[in-house]
């Protein structure tokens, strides 16, 4: 009899199951039909299952709470409703209450015990000589009248005369403005009086040196034209003294000599020819140059002229601009002093100072209104 330890019985346990394990292996590998290679379609179904069962248990969590939030709004809605009745009641309760139990006759000024009592009296009966009686309002208010009749004359000339101040103004403004402009016409006038004057100066300039330049050309080509017939001049008559050498029965020798002289003649005068030629090249090159240098330092002067007159228009612009904002801006106090003292006439024509001292002393709050909004403009 054979005695098994646990170990051995666990390791045996573990051989059956792993022997076990391949024969299932081996039964999905080798038949054909129930042979599965590459994926696991338990595993994937089971995947698809539990996804679909957390989408379905999440959508009835998104309803539960939509209806959750739906019952509460219509809770609060129902509340509100109930809160604005309960206020309207409340104010209506509180409107009839003063309606028919807080009477003005019940007030405190009146008899609880009799509130007609005030009805059933006259009225209020002073003796005369009492304190607070004034015997001389009569006279006052004449003297009042008086006083308030010689401040509004006296508002009145004082507008007068803002106002034809104002237009005295208005009038040097307009003549300082016409003397600008008269002013900037003639010194525009003058600018194009001298851009004119330099344009028919260049353009004497360029036709000056446009016929010297053409004499120029013309005694060249007549020059040239006396250099070829010189050449063939002379080309002809040395053709006819060979000949002449050749037919006659003179000494050769005396013949080689006198044609050795007239080749050297020859020789030399082509070559006077040649450097005249060069000193008119020379010449001519000079001339261009000195036209060139003519012509540019013209155009720079020029140009340099009508920089300058640009500047001088520019700081005439500038004066006149800077004449015209000054004179704007005292116009502009001008017209700030006269809607003042218009505003002051009209709002309070019964203040007992100057128009000044109302401004600045005794001013309400609608004048002072008045005052500010004529200040922003």
């Amino acid at each position: 009899m054979s005695i098994e330890l646990k170990s051995d019985q666990s390791v045996a346990a573990c051989l059956d199951m792993l022997q076990i394990r391949d024969l299932h292996r081996q039964d999905n590998v080798f038949r054909a039909k129930e042979r599965t290679i590459g994926i696991d379609e338990d595993a994937l179904s089971y995947q698809v299952n539990e996804r679909k069962h957390r989408d379905q248990k999440e959508a009835n969590l998104s309803k539960a709470s939509a209806a959750d939030m739906l019952r509460t709004d219509h809770a609060a809605d129902v509340l509100d409703h109930k809160l604005r009745r309960e206020e309207r009641l409340l104010k209506g309760s509180i409107a009839h209450f003063r309606q028919n139990f807080q009477l003005p006759i019940n007030r405190r000024e009146f008899d609880l015990n009799d509130p007609d009592s005030l009805k059933k009296q006259d009225g209020v009966q002073m003796l005369p000589g009492l304190v607070g009686e004034d015997p001389d309002n009569g006279e006052r208010l004449k003297k009042q009248q008086v006083q308030i009749k010689q401040w509004s004359l006296q508002q009145q000339a004082e507008l007068k005369s803002t106002r034809d101040q104002l237009r005295y103004s208005d009038t040097l403004y307009d003549e300082s403005r016409m003397a600008l402009d008269n002013k900037a016409v003639e010194v525009q006038k003058l600018a194009e009086e001298y851009n004119r004057a330099l344009a028919i100066a260049t353009k004497d300039a360029n036709l000056t040196l446009a016929s010297e330049k053409k004499g120029r050309e013309f005694q060249r080509r007549r020059q040239e034209e006396d250099n070829n017939r010189m050449d063939i001049q002379n080309q002809l008559q040395g053709g006819f003294k060979q000949n002449i050498s050749m037919l006659s029965t003179l000494d050769a020798q005396h013949d080689k000599g006198t044609k050795y002289e007239q080749v050297k003649h020859f020789t030399d005068y082509r070559q006077q020819q040649v450097q005249e030629k060069k000193r008119i090249c020379v010449m001519e090159r000079q001339n261009e140059l000195e036209e060139e240098h003519l012509r540019l330092a013209s155009a720079r002067t020029a140009l340099l002229l009508e920089r300058q007159q640009m500047r001088a228009n520019k700081q005439q612009r500038k004066a006149l601009d800077n004449t015209n904002v000054q004179l704007a801006e005292a116009r502009r106090v001008q017209y700030v002093f006269f809607y003042l003292l218009l505003a002051v006439e009209i709002l309070r024509p019964d203040l007992p100072h100057s128009p000044f001292s109302c401004l600045f002393s005794v001013c309400t709050q609608k004048t002072l209104q008045c005052f500010y909004t004529v200040l922003a403009l």
